[in-house]
């Protein structure tokens, strides 16, 4: 020990030199030890969620954004390399042959390890190319307004990401005093998605029994042309709207693993009508989900109206498995439509499995 202070301070003597190697001990040691210890809500590291947080109160999201659908359509030419064309007649076969076997009821549940059934899903959306680097790939995270209220603050947010644009979403954080909390992801269906989520269906409620709740704005989720010229032009390059939309859902996942308030143990999900229709898909591909709700069982091929988000005749032959919450590894309840006289069950059921501590 003795020759080895020497050969790091030549110039010392014995006393400096072991005061030199306390001080690096006392300076290093318990840096090194909390980056491995890290914290009790699980929470994975900031710097392996690539996050950039601003605030713009000033910015005006109608005048500088009227645009936000250009992503989508160009998508198939931006990643042409992922691309697997077909023809409009090989698309309508496609339907028919899914809507056949639906008819007839061929298409029961399949035994499928959860490792197959979510290779099904990433081949049906052709998202995994979207998936590899998420957490690496910058997603900058902008607060473009701010309310405060009684028992909760509310933020409205604008994410920006390299291959699906602009979207906007909704966060509601509760006024209470807490290390971390337990939190939710809120799905709307067909419609005005984000503050009609908050008010009608069960955000403020939500956020008041201590969840912090974050809730989408998709895009060209309205029933009409937009979002049929968009469907239709994705399924044709072998891609498809509900991927899109898994994929920035997936986006406010690593958002609220990111989050330090958030304990990233406790996060449930819960959707409504279309939104239901994602929250199948989604907790087939993560393991950050701990907690499912859901109003409808989408067969992935509603013939209903235009064509629509929910129309993947690939996936269609699944749909079955995909909705069966038995083969899940986590809690899920399945409530009627529009959650009719379920909200006190639901918010039980929260409570009861991401359990909030005072």
């Amino acid at each position: 020990m003795f020759k080895m202070i020497k050969h790091i301070f030549p110039d010392q003597g014995l006393i400096k030199g072991w005061f030199l190697i306390v001080s690096f001990a006392f300076v290093f040691i318990p840096i090194s030890c909390t980056k491995q210890n890290g914290n009790s809500t699980g929470n994975t590291n900031k710097e392996k969620m690539n996050v950039i947080e601003r605030t713009d109160l000033s910015f005006d999201f109608t005048s500088k954004n009227r645009n936000i659908l250009e992503p989508y359509y160009q998508f198939p030419e931006r990643h042409k390399k992922y691309s697997k064309r077909i023809s409009q007649d090989e698309l309508m076969d496609q339907i028919r042959m899914a809507s056949s076997l639906i008819d007839a009821k061929t298409n029961s549940l399949f035994e499928l390890s959860s490792e197959e059934l979510k290779k099904i899903i990433l081949e049906g959306l052709n998202i995994g190319f979207l998936l590899e680097g998420i957490n690496r790939r910058p997603l900058t995270v902008t607060t473009i307004s701010e309310h405060s209220y009684d028992d909760y603050l509310e933020r409205d947010l604008l994410f920006e990401d390299v291959h699906v644009g602009k979207f906007r979403a909704l966060i509601l954080i509760p006024k209470v005093k807490r290390s971390s909390f337990p939190a939710l992801l809120g799905f709307d269906g067909h419609g005005p998605t984000r503050n009609r989520f908050k008010d009608e269906f069960m955000g403020l409620e939500l956020v008041r029994e201590g969840f912090i709740v974050l809730m989408i704005g998709f895009r060209a989720m309205n029933l009409g042309n937009d979002e049929a010229k968009i469907s239709r032009k994705l399924l044709l390059h072998g891609f498809s709207l509900m991927g899109i939309r898994v994929y920035e859902s997936l986006l406010l996942l690593k958002y609220l693993l990111y989050l330090d308030k958030v304990d990233n143990k406790k996060i449930g999900i819960i959707g409504h009508s279309g939104g239901s229709s994602s929250v199948h898909l989604i907790v087939r591909l993560t393991s950050h989900i701990h907690a499912k709700v859901t109003d409808f069982d989408n067969d992935y091929l509603d013939m209903s109206g235009l064509m629509h988000c929910e129309r993947i005749p690939n996936l269609s032959y699944y749909h079955k498995t995909i909705t069966d919450d038995s083969t899940l590894s986590i809690p899920a309840l399945k409530v009627p439509y529009g959650f009719r006289e379920m909200r006190e069950n639901i918010k039980n059921f929260f409570l009861v499995h991401l359990k909030p501590i005072d």
